[in-house]
């Protein structure tokens, strides 16, 4: 049993690695890491929002967002406004330039993300969309879990 779980990690990771590849290099067609695509591909379905939240949505630590948001505004494709209240908020928008770029970006960029998950049809799909979430939510409790042991060991 321990070999075939081994086997289905190495699986699931390579997999995740090779759509990584596959993305990594779509991007790349629009001169943008994946991070900075990230960023402009929230703003364009979400809207404008604050540098902390889109951090948080994307999983970046603030520092790695700080530097995008930097790059991305060099090059012209958002605005940056400070809360006049607390200057260390800063809203991030889509400007004209950058809601053109990835309007265009993300059309061929999800078509590729399709051409992905051709290869297994719609049910299998679904099943595999529940079963990964039910695996990554388990996981995800299991971290829980043993910070909550660490803690009261540590007292």
């Amino acid at each position: 049993m321990e070999d075939k779980i081994l086997k289905l990690l190495t699986i699931i990771m390579r997999m995740t690695q090779s759509i990584k590849d596959v993305l990594n290099q779509d991007v790349k067609n629009y001169k943008l890491n994946i991070t900075e695509f990230g960023v402009l591909e929230y703003l364009y379905h979400q809207g404008p929002n604050y540098t902390q939240v889109i951090s948080n949505k994307l999983l970046m630590p603030k520092s790695s967002m700080s530097y995008v948001i930097l790059t991305l505004s060099k090059k012209k494709y958002i605005d940056i406004k400070k809360e006049e209240d607390d200057q260390r908020k800063h809203l991030i928008s889509l400007t004209s330039i950058g809601h053109v770029v990835i309007e265009k970006a993300f059309e061929t960029h999800k078509k590729k993300i399709e051409k992905i998950f051709d290869v297994i049809d719609e049910n299998v799909k679904d099943d595999l969309k529940e079963t990964l979430k039910k695996i990554g939510y388990h996981a995800k409790d299991l971290v829980s879990s043993w910070h909550t042991f660490i803690k009261t060991k540590r007292v």
